[in-house]
């Protein structure tokens, strides 16, 4: 067999092999690299058939035509190539417009070499061309020839660049498809150059030809360059933070990306793994990813990992599931929460449950709509929903409950919570109703949380008292669609107060009966002692002493008369208390005390829980302990001659020398208001406290110089009537200073 025999069965087999190749190609012409693939195979047709007709024909006419269809060949194999890679990596999209614009190369080739007759730039003329003595149409290549086929070469070096960059740059199927594309054009590109260029005395094209032929084979169906995945988002798939999987129907991996890699914790040879053995630490989860929304992997280095599924499958043209591409999306950190948002519930269900006090969730979404608009057709909705009773009804109507403890039921008598619920309205009072009603204005009002105290009927009939705490959740401040309501029964606690409030009357009335009592007899006395100050007017000394003591006895007993039911009512728990802000107490008590040229000064900005008459008393008493012992008393002693008020002792020395704080070395100038840790303090800058005096100085009747000796006992009645305690020392500044600890109780 001769060598151009031979050329002509390797180019026959060429031709063979990419008619072949269209079949597969056009089946899948809608993939966009279908279109530059088809041009290649196209392309390497017409150039294989020219190039074997150059070699078969005698004329130099017959020759050109032939030359003419191999270059065409060959530029549409080149314009081919390069639209595939260019679309392979993303550079380029193969439209109608880019095939228009490639196209301008092999048709500007062809008319130059049609028209060669004329400027004779493409071919030697044809006088001069011998077939027979040529190995390639090279030879014959004048200007316009060698000027195409640089360009040629130039885009199939930009090209093969491409490819090469490709497939450094990816792993996997990608870098396989990369590899291949990269084979289908340097071999026999690299073969018709060294022909080109004669620097072999072969003709190598056919071999070239050949070697296309099975590079184009390697890239269609060992490295499925048509497959499922599109080359165009494979890039965006490999940053994918998210894990991406490829199987086909036979559940085996044909591409991943480096997060389902990491994921998976496999090899390099991951490629056409079982998907169970791809993800090997969860096979049976991994067999079931094209069925469920959610799955499980339990990893080595970052333990339970959750993710969602998202599945997609592909199909051919013809209908067929070709594969499944699927996205595992993490959502550990949300299964996380989850799971402690129902850890967290199931713990306010079992507090809920076992709470001591009786518990509701409410739905109040409905009812707060309809009193919505009952409020917007009336000025006062407490009395518009108290004289049209049913319209509170049908505001209570669209209560819904939506859960009560165990308590609750017990609390009512209840066996079930449906129990409950049905007979709702039952429950009411006359009192419940009227609290109601303000409660719903209240809220309304925009309230978040209530407090209040009143009746209800148990199923029972019984009534009974409840102190409640209504609370709208801050997440569902907007609708009202969850709210929690709390109650404890306080019926013991009300009947001991109706006790109490009894005792205390009796006690006022007893106090008001010994003091009435007293009055005959003392009155009798002090005329007596009158009428012997008269007759002994010339007396003794000591019989005038004797005389003038009996005289102050009379006093003190009068102030204890008029002061017993003062010291009844005072001594009495405290009933009804709210928050009392101690500026505004202080300078209240401070208006009502002749303060002469004190100065106020309150540092505290807290707030008590107090009965604000009775705490405004405190604060009276102790400024009037300061202007009694610490100003009038000082000035007395000085000689100012300003006299003094009642006041009680226990502050300072006495005229008459009874020293129970150690010397008058200045009078008060300031008062000061302050907190403590555990409650406030009144202070002053006078005399001080002598240590003699703490201990006594709260007792009754504890006075020095013309002091009554109850305004401090009255101080510490009222201050423990509220639960807490008060105590005395020197102040900062030398004076004295009262500290009251509302922190305190004594149980």
């Amino acid at each position: 067999m001769s060598i151009q025999e031979l050329y002509l069965l390797v180019g026959g087999l060429v031709v063979v092999l990419l008619a072949i190749l269209l079949v597969p190609v056009y089946r899948n012409r809608h993939h966009s690299s279908a279109p530059g693939l088809l041009i290649v195979i196209v392309g390497g047709i017409a150039y294989t058939v020219g190039l074997g007709l150059t070699e078969s024909v005698t004329t130099p006419q017959q020759w050109t035509y032939a030359a003419n269809l191999a270059l065409l060949g060959a530029k549409l194999s080149i314009v081919g190539y390069a639209l595939v890679v260019a679309d392979y990596a993303n550079v380029l999209k193969t439209t109608r417009k880019t095939l228009l614009v490639a196209a301008m190369y092999p048709v500007t080739v062809q008319l130059a070499l049609w028209s060669n007759s004329v400027h004779h730039l493409a071919w030697d003329p044809y006088e001069t061309l011998n077939p027979a003595a040529m190995t390639g149409p090279h030879e014959a290549a004048r200007i316009l020839i060698w000027g195409h086929a640089t360009i040629g070469y130039s885009l199939i070096l930009i090209a093969l660049m491409l490819a090469l960059r490709e497939a450094v740059r990816s792993s996997g199927r990608r870098r396989l498809q990369s590899v291949a594309l990269f084979a289908t054009a340097f071999p026999p590109s690299f073969l018709y150059l060294l022909s080109d260029l004669d620097l072999t005395t072969l003709n190598l094209a056919p071999i070239g030809g050949l070697a296309q032929a099975f590079a184009l084979i390697w890239v269609l169906f060992y490295a499925s360059f048509l497959n499922v995945i599109p080359a165009a988002r494979y890039r965006a798939v490999e940053r994918m933070t998210d894990p991406f999987v490829t199987i086909d129907p036979r559940g085996t991996v044909i591409d991943s990306n480096p997060a389902a890699r990491q994921l998976a914790a496999v090899g390099p040879d991951w490629e056409r793994m079982p998907i169970a053995e791809f993800f090997h630490h969860a096979p049976r989860q991994a067999t079931r990813l094209t069925a469920v929304d959610t799955v499980a992997f339990d990893t080595e280095s970052d333990g339970e990992r959750h993710f969602d599924v998202t599945s997609s499958p592909v199909y051919a043209p013809d209908g067929t599931l070709e594969a499944h591409q699927i996205v595992l999306r993490e959502i550990t950190a949300r299964v996380t929460r989850e799971n402690a948002l129902q850890a967290s519930r199931e713990r306010y269900r079992s507090l809920f449950e076992s709470s001591p006090i009786v518990l509701w969730e409410l739905d109040l979404s409905a009812a707060m709509n309809r009193a919505e608009s009952i409020a917007a057709e009336t000025t006062d909705l407490t009395t518009y929903l108290e004289d049209h009773p049913e319209e509170y009804e049908r505001v209570l109507e669209l209560v819904d409950v939506l859960e009560v403890n165990q308590n609750a039921l017990d609390a009512y008598g209840a066996s079930s919570k449906k129990d409950l619920v049905e007979q709702l309205p039952d429950l009411q009072t006359a009192e419940s109703l009227e609290t109601n009603r303000q409660l719903v204005q209240q809220l309304l009002d925009g309230a978040c949380r209530l407090r209040d105290e009143t009746t209800y009927r148990t199923l029972d009939g019984e009534i009974r008292h409840e102190l409640f705490e209504l609370t709208v959740l801050q997440t569902t401040a907007e609708d009202y669609s969850r709210v929690l309501l709390a109650s404890i029964d306080v019926t013991e606690s009300k009947t001991y107060e109706r006790r109490l409030e009894a005792h205390n009357r009796t006690l006022e009335r007893l106090a008001g009966i010994i003091s009435h009592d007293l009055q005959t007899p003392l009155s009798t006395a002090e005329k007596t002692t009158t009428l012997l100050s008269m007759e002994l007017d010339d007396a003794e000394p000591d019989v005038l002493q004797t005389i003038d003591d009996l005289e102050q006895i009379h006093h003190r007993l009068r102030e204890f008369t008029e002061y017993l039911p003062r010291f009844a009512r005072e001594s009495t728990n405290v009933e009804h208390t709210s928050e009392c802000e101690l500026a505004a107490v202080a300078d209240a008590a401070w208006d009502v005390v002749d303060t002469h040229s004190l100065e106020l000064v309150v540092e505290s900005t807290c707030a008590v829980e107090a009965d604000p008459s009775r705490l405004q008393q405190v604060f009276e008493n102790l400024f009037q302990n300061v202007v009694g012992h610490g100003v009038e008393a000082v000035a007395e002693v000085q000689g100012s001659g300003v006299g003094g008020d009642e006041s009680d002792g226990g502050l300072s020395s006495t005229p008459s020398g009874n020293d129970l704080a150690g010397e008058y070395s200045s009078a008060a100038t300031t008062v000061r208001v302050g907190s403590t840790p555990h409650g406030f303090f009144v202070a002053d800058d006078g005399p001080g406290i002598g240590t003699t005096a703490l201990d006594e100085i709260f007792d009754y009747g504890m006075g020095t110089g013309d002091g009554s000796g109850f305004g401090l006992a009255i101080v510490r009645t009222i201050v423990e009537a509220h639960g807490w305690r008060i105590s005395a020392t020197d102040s900062e500044t030398g004076g004295a200073r009262f500290e009251i600890s509302t922190a305190y109780t004594d149980t």
